[in-house]
């Protein structure tokens, strides 16, 4: 189940409008909207606002999104993708090359320290 049909469901169960939770948690009632229309994907601290408000925790709304889980996704790994997610297009592409980079010198680092092992055997 998605962010947007958790958030959805939790707000019926509460009898809760989108103004009443923008209110509530100190958003735009348009902000609510675009993520109830799964329009935006909200980060890690303003699901845990809404989850305040609604009187549920902020797991409630990862559990079941497809896109942070599954079995093959550790919490830290669905931490980052949601983190990700709440980027715009311009910082995504900054993460994602400095992502890459890590991944880079974290190749040479180990490769160094093989080199240096294989030296030490002979």
């Amino acid at each position: 189940m998605s962010i947007s049909t958790m958030l959805m469901m939790k707000m019926n169960e509460k009898g809760i409008t989108q103004y009443q939770l923008a209110e509530q948690a100190g958003y735009a009632q348009s902000y609510i909207s675009q993520i109830c229309a799964g329009k935006r994907t909200p980060t890690i601290s303003t699901l845990t606002k809404i989850g305040e408000c609604l009187g549920v925790p902020v797991q409630t709304f990862l559990e079941d999104d497809p896109m942070v889980s599954g079995e093959t996704l550790s919490t830290q790994e669905r931490r980052l993708l949601l983190l990700f997610q709440a980027l715009d297009e311009p910082n995504r592409e900054m993460l994602a090359s400095i992502a890459e980079q890590m991944y880079i010198a974290q190749g040479v680092r180990r490769r160094r320290a093989s080199r240096g092992r294989s030296k030490n055997k002979t």
